[in-house]
């Protein structure tokens, strides 16, 4: 099946096709090898190279990504991710970013964790392109600038601090219980809506593993 369009939304179509696959804890248990399904092994193992998975998989187990505070998704999503930059590496077939958005990102604690990833795929003769490794970060980093419309990357000027606040305002109305002082509730939630933003916005499903079970 041939998909048309620019690399970056073959690449968010490629993503959708994986997390729509199986259930999200079937696919991430691939990664971690506990009680691995037959045929999301067998997915994997036709789209991927049997020996780079192995080696993709052993060098997640030696990085610490707990620093950079990544969740189940993003950890997974990392992981076909790199699978997939190396398949379209080997093939040629490398993504160009704007000047602005790598000089940003090589300053972020997510582009130096990667780094590392990229030694330690060339210690495993696989080699992973600068470009590449900053498109990976686009994954990781609470990053400002998203696509607009008509496929340009435009700076975000959305303030998460004050939706959030003004949605624990009305939580706070609805339940009769002030919580709008809790610092840490704000900056979470916060977070949590710039994640969703940034997952939505890159073609990402926001997937919730427990949602069949509230």
């Amino acid at each position: 099946t041939k998909i048309d369009g620019s690399e970056w939304n073959k690449r968010n179509v490629f993503i959708e096709l994986f997390f729509n696959f199986k259930p999200f804890e079937y696919l991430l248990s691939f990664l971690y090898g506990n009680k691995t399904d037959e045929t999301v092994e067998a997915f994997f193992k036709d789209i991927f190279d049997v020996k780079t998975i192995d080696i993709v998989k052993k060098v997640f187990q030696q990085l610490n990504f707990e620093d950079i505070k990544i969740n189940d998704i993003q950890y997974f999503n990392l992981f076909i991710l790199t699978l997939f930059v190396i398949k379209k590496t080997e093939a040629g077939n490398n993504i160009s970013l704007p000047d602005k958005i790598k000089g940003d990102i090589r300053n972020s604690k997510g582009y130096e964790k990667l780094k590392l990833l990229q030694e330690k795929l060339l210690e495993n003769n696989i080699t992973l392109p600068e470009e590449e490794i900053i498109y990976l970060c686009l994954y990781l980093n609470d990053y400002k600038y998203y696509n607009n419309y008509n496929g340009s990357i435009i700076e975000s000027d959305v303030d998460y601090k004050d939706i959030a606040c003004e949605l624990i305002t009305d939580v706070s109305k609805k339940i009769g219980i002030d919580i709008t002082k809790d610092k840490k509730l704000i900056e979470e939630l916060s977070q949590h809506l710039k994640q969703t933003f940034r997952m939505l916005n890159l073609g990402l499903d926001i997937i919730n593993p427990l949602s069949d079970e509230i």
